[in-house]
């Protein structure tokens, strides 16, 4: 009985290591913006002085060479996702990954959150744009659409 039990959580454990909460993809499909790029610089995305804005802040401002990241909340179980819209300039700003994370509470209709991290690559003014959409369903209106403006400063 131990041994089967011990077999058991043993293949759990190898099935959860290989299933992580996080995902490199945008609601489950692959966005080309995030697709397999480097982070241009040394940014430390693990560092907890990057920057996080989220739907309540409209207007970014950074300095050339810094990241910042927005985390929209998103629910994956109705198959709705955060989608980039293809309106901001990359000699000022390049996408540098995304991730989807699972809600901290496992419920029914729990949202999770989907990160997009950024690379201020250059000075000036650009916007970012996100929509919130079935992906397989192109020709339908978002039901809902978030901009950012962003400015970016020549370094110090």
């Amino acid at each position: 009985m131990k041994k089967a039990l011990l077999k058991t959580i043993g293949a759990v454990s190898v099935c959860l290591a290989g299933c992580s909460s996080v995902s490199s993809q945008v609601g489950g499909v692959p966005s080309p913006e995030f697709a397999s790029q480097p982070t241009p610089g040394p940014v430390d995305w693990e560092n907890e002085d990057i920057p996080v804005y989220t739907e309540d802040v409209s207007a970014i401002i950074t300095r050339e060479g810094n990241g910042f990241t927005i985390q929209l909340a998103s629910n994956r179980a109705t198959g709705y996702s955060w989608e980039l819209a293809d309106d901001y300039s990359r000699d000022i700003i390049e996408p540098a990954g995304a991730e989807y994370r699972d809600p901290e509470v496992q419920r029914r209709g729990a949202e999770g959150q989907e990160l997009f991290r950024f690379q201020a690559v250059g000075a000036g003014h650009t916007k970012l744009t996100f929509n919130y959409r079935r992906p397989w369903e192109k020709e339908t209106a978002p039901v809902k659409t978030l901009t950012f403006g962003v400015e970016v400063r020549p370094p110090n």
